[in-house]
């Protein structure tokens, strides 16, 4: 198979072996090339003319060409012998001279066909990872999108107020517009050529995507030598295809711009024009952070309430102008975000008839609690003293229980079992209306709240309410914003936050409920599903560990969200990567345990000590598992892990001894469950 003129083999693309029609012999383009003059080649076989407009229009030998590559393959480049096996050793196809002489006898040898077969299941095993990827880039595209017109949106509005301060201002000022309007013009442009980038290097990605899905399709039908003759390109290509971009940086471009800041620059331009007074100095606001801190650490409430900045003394009331309340349970105030008040310090404001008139379960069982001496709303002993703070008020309470709520064992559950620590026995309560799986539950108010998840397989946005009080469940009148499952939910005050999760993809969103309406915040730094999130003693919200990140994996490090800056940080990794773990606070830190780490389920404990901004490995649990609920007692004492999957479902408690640093086995659940939410609350 090669070339009468030039004794080359025929190859592609410039030996191309091609038919002389009038003779039909065959030559290879290269020597037509040569021998082409004026519109005919002599053939150098038997001399006959052949006349043609050019080369090209001789008719390549097709048979040749198929002979060629069938050749190729079949047989081996070095001996020339039939290829008879496989070496996955140094992932070479061999004759038996390849094996005998080569050195590849003490190799991993296997036939041809099964070498194939295990390289269909390597390009097949790539898939999930690429359908993943393409359904991350195709979302990504919808938010850059929407960044696309956010970020010219506030451009056009930081442009108007920029504007109207100009005009509102005289000749002094004409320059400094000018200046902030090209700043702001040129971070448009960078952002859209950003944006712009992204999305040529998707579509890129995406062309990447689908020449693997179109190999795949011929991978399908192609024989086991052809499999094996391309596997090498075809791996490079699926690992190309796999390639994940970072996440999409969501920061404000413009943040550098606002009014605060153009009035800011005012005043000083205006004192320096007309030498205004200057502003009493305001004592900064890092100075009054550590009294605040201290007193957070004695007063708040661990299960979601938090303490006013400042306490006042209660004002002083003359009896005959005190207004007299109305009979049966008292009005509750509205939904506010400023802390609420320690119990102690509102005792002073409700007398005994009062007390008296309120019926309802709970009220009764504080009134129980509320006896004893007024405190002198005209002392003048500070209203918080170490010496005579009754540490043990906070958690003082005649009843209280863990709630466990749905999950999974052989199916997925309805019921409802309570701890009751008074008993010490789980007893059933009322089923939920949907047996849920991967959803969050809050205490709000009397109640608890079970949010989105999982129902029968399917991800929802519907939330349910169960009534402490008369062991009811009710349909909620929200919903959350999308359907989503493995997102943590945590509660301050009376705000509700949801952060993470997924809707088929892990996901970055962040969002909070003030009890009529859900908004959006800014979102995590990290997709993360499977996480653990709680409120720290820093009264910040903590989303750490799950499952997600740029490479999909299990994650070691967390973040931090400050409600005052309304931004993401983040914060030293843990020891062990882990999803499916559960979190809970307690003053001294943030304690998670359990989870999985991607190849084992896990006991370890570890805390996050704030101040020292590091993790400290603790006494690890007796039962390693993954998908549990945790929970902290009120007087922060223990630590409660509940149920969980290692392998199969628990229905395992354990609980921790804060003081002790051990663990100990207490009475188990009726019901082995995972992938459920617990809640430690008292009456």
């Amino acid at each position: 198979m090669e070339c009468y003129e030039c004794h080359l083999d025929f190859e592609e693309p410039h030996r191309i072996p091609r038919i002389l029609t009038t003779c039909g012999h065959s030559m290879c383009q290269s020597c037509l090339n040569t021998l082409w003059k004026n519109s005919i080649v002599t053939c150098p076989q038997c001399n006959v003319k052949n006349p043609a407009a050019s080369v090209l229009s001789f008719p390549a030998n097709l048979a040749l060409i198929q002979l060629r590559q069938k050749s190729s393959i079949d047989t081996c480049d070095i001996h020339n012998k039939n290829i008879e096996a496989y070496c996955n050793t140094d992932k070479k196809v061999l004759c038996v001279s390849c094996i005998l002489d080569d050195g590849h006898k003490s190799h991993d040898i296997t036939s041809i066909a099964k070498a194939a077969l295990r390289q269909k299941d390597v390009l097949n095993a790539y898939s999930g990872s690429v359908i993943m990827n393409e359904t991350l880039i195709q979302k990504e595209e919808q938010e850059l999108e929407s960044l696309t017109k956010s970020i010219k949106e506030n451009y056009e509005k930081i442009q108007e107020e920029l504007h109207f301060m100009y005009d509102s201002i005289k000749e002094a000022i004409v320059q400094r517009e000018a200046e902030n309007s090209e700043k702001l013009k040129l971070i448009l442009q960078s952002e859209l050529s950003n944006i712009e980038n992204r999305h040529n290097s998707n579509q890129k990605q995406l062309c990447i995507i689908q020449s693997y899905k179109d190999e795949l399709l011929r991978n399908e039908v192609e024989n086991d030598l052809e499999i094996m003759s391309k596997a090498i390109k075809r791996e490079v290509l699926a690992k190309q295809a796999c390639a994940k971009s970072n996440g999409l940086n969501k920061n404000d471009p413009f943040g550098q711009f606002s009014r605060d800041n153009e009035a800011n620059y005012f005043w000083k331009l205006i004192k320096q024009v007309f030498s205004c007074a200057p502003k009493p100095n305001v004592p900064k606001k890092e100075e009054t952070v550590p009294l605040a801190l201290a007193s957070i650490a004695f007063t708040k409430d661990l299960r979601g309430r938090q303490p006013e900045p400042e306490q006042r003394k209660p004002q002083i009331v003359k009896k005959e102008q005190k207004p007299k309340p109305k009979p049966g349970k008292p009005q509750k105030k509205p939904i506010q975000k400023a802390p609420v008040v320690v119990k102690r310090a509102t005792l002073t404001l409700y007398d005994e008839e009062f007390r008296k008139e309120c019926n309802t379960p709970k009220e009764q069982i504080e009134n129980e609690w509320q006896k004893g001496p007024a405190k002198d709303p005209n002392s003048d002993e500070e209203s918080f003293s170490m010496k005579s703070f009754d540490l043990a008020s906070l958690c003082r309470t005649p009843k209280s229980y863990i709630y466990a709520i749905s999950g999974f064992s052989d199916k997925s559950l309805q019921t409802l079992e309570c701890f009751n620590f008074t008993t010490n026995c789980w007893d059933f309560l009322a089923d939920s209306l949907s047996s849920r799986t991967q959803f969050g539950a809050v205490s709000y108010k009397d109640n608890i709240i079970v949010m989105g998840g999982k129902i029968a397989g399917k991800r929802m946005s519907t939330c349910e309410n169960y009534s402490l009080l008369s062991n009811e469940w009710s349909i909620s009148d929200f919903e959350l914003l999308s359907s989503r499952s493995g997102f943590a939910a945590m509660s301050i005050s009376n705000d509700i936050y949801i952060a993470g999760g997924s809707d088929g993809v892990p996901i970055k969103n962040f969002e909070f409920f003030n009890g009529e309406e859900w908004s959006s915040l800014a979102g995590l730094k990290n997709r993360r599903d499977e996480l653990a999130g709680t409120v720290g003693p820093d009264l910040n919200i903590y989303a750490i560990g799950g499952y997600g990140g740029p490479d999909m994996n299990c994650m070691n490090h967390g973040e931090r969200y400050c409600l005052e800056t309304g931004s993401w940080k983040d914060i030293p990794p843990m020891s062990t990567p882990r999803r499916a773990l559960s979190a809970v606070t307690l003053p001294d830190g943030i304690y998670a345990l359990g989870g999985y780490d991607g190849s084992k389920y896990l006991r370890t404990l570890e805390k996050y000590d704030i101040r020292m901004g590091k993790w400290v490995n603790l006494a690890p649990m007796k039962t390693p598992r993954c998908t549990l609920s945790a929970v902290a007692s009120p007087d922060c004492q223990f630590i409660y892990a509940v149920g969980g999957f290692n392998g199969n479902a628990l229905n395992v408690v354990e609980r921790y001894s804060v003081v002790e640093d051990k663990w100990t086995e207490i009475v188990p659940m009726q019901h082995p469950r995972f992938m459920h939410c617990c809640l430690y609350i008292s009456l």
